[in-house]
């Protein structure tokens, strides 16, 4: 048999060492978009139940994985300056790329076929073969093709904030003209007068995606403003000078 796997993460990996360790004819093939030593994550924290799951497929495998990785047995939970040990626990963690060398190599070793900085923009792309599996990720170009047969959609959210917006706004899916209405981007044509647009690299709550929204919407209206980015700061870290100075040259100066 012929098999395509979309993905070289760690599954897409192992699968295709699965396969073809069981059946040396078959033909497997692996497509991954990225070089082999690009990785997205820094790490690998697996349960001992998990580790126990999948020795099932390899028990080998898992023992040369064993090797690469750090293993504790308690959990510390400090709360207000007191420590709690929780013993009884099972963990184990890898480097992420260590575990994408080792999975590479045991599937050089049997013979898949791994094919790196290759993009399957649809299943189509990957079609001729008896088996085409998906294992690319989040943003999975087979999935997206076969949005029927998986029951799978993109919602856009707008921005959707469940303290605030749901509060007043109700649900995106039940209120979409009040979405739009309220949503700066609608408005970014209509920008008079001067803007200073700070963000924080580290802010959770409006999120830097959030802000990289704004600017291109701003720039596609041929909008001038200005831009100050806080380097690995959060919600509140505001440049306070900054914002000072730009409210005294602009309305007290002028």
């Amino acid at each position: 048999m012929l098999f395509h796997i979309a993905g070289a993460g760690p599954s897409g990996l192992y699968l295709a060492y699965l396969l073809k360790r069981s059946n040396p004819a078959h033909v497997v093939r692996v497509f991954e978009q990225n070089r082999p030593d690009v990785t997205f994550g820094f790490g690998v924290v697996l349960s001992g139940r998990a580790l126990h799951f999948l020795a099932g497929g390899s028990a080998d495998v898992i023992k040369r994985l064993k090797d690469n990785m750090e293993h504790w047995s308690n959990q510390h939970i400090v709360h207000r300056g007191q420590r709690v040990v929780v013993d009884g626990s099972s963990y184990s963690a890898i480097e992420r790329p260590t575990l994408l060398r080792e999975l590479q190599s045991l599937c050089v070793g049997t013979g898949v076929e791994l094919n790196f900085e290759h993009r399957a923009r649809r299943a189509a792309d990957l079609a001729g073969c008896d088996v085409l599996v998906g294992a690319d990720g989040a943003n999975s170009a087979i999935r997206d093709s076969h949005t029927d047969a998986f029951g799978t959609r993109v919602t856009d959210f707008r921005n959707y904030d469940t303290i605030y917006t749901e509060r007043y706004l109700g649900l995106p899916q039940e209120n979409k003209a009040a979405y739009d209405g309220a949503s700066v981007l609608t408005y970014a044509d209509k920008l008079k007068g001067r803007l200073l647009l700070y963000y924080g690299t580290a802010d959770n709550n409006v999120h830097p995606n959030n802000a990289m929204q704004l600017i291109q919407a701003l720039q596609r209206a041929g909008k001038s403003f200005e831009i100050q980015v806080g380097p690995d700061l959060g919600h509140t870290a505001v440049n306070r000078e900054r914002m000072m100075e730009f409210f005294i040259e602009n309305l007290v100066s002028k």
